[in-house]
């Protein structure tokens, strides 16, 4: 993809946790996007500036997000299959 951000939900499309999401940001705007809420983790690279968010349990969301996926790619081959 040429484009600078991307974002989007996951709870709803590929059933996971209320609140799991993601955002993709193009390696050139990196350097300015942080979270709103600072932590231990700041200033660290973009991805690892992400992981702490305070006492919110990020780390469920996290998992629950690629346990989703999982789920939704399994889903989507079985309709496409079921459909021949």
């Amino acid at each position: 993809m040429d484009v600078d951000f991307y974002t989007g939900n996951l709870h709803k499309w590929a059933f996971a946790c209320k609140g799991t999401a993601f955002l993709w940001v193009n390696p050139l705007h990196q350097q300015f996007i942080h979270p709103l809420n600072t932590s231990h983790t700041y200033k660290m690279k973009f991805p690892e500036e992400f992981f702490s968010r305070g006492t919110n349990d990020s780390s469920t969301k996290f998992i629950a997000a690629s346990s989703a996926l999982d789920f939704y790619e399994r889903l989507v081959k079985i309709i496409i299959f079921s459909q021949f």
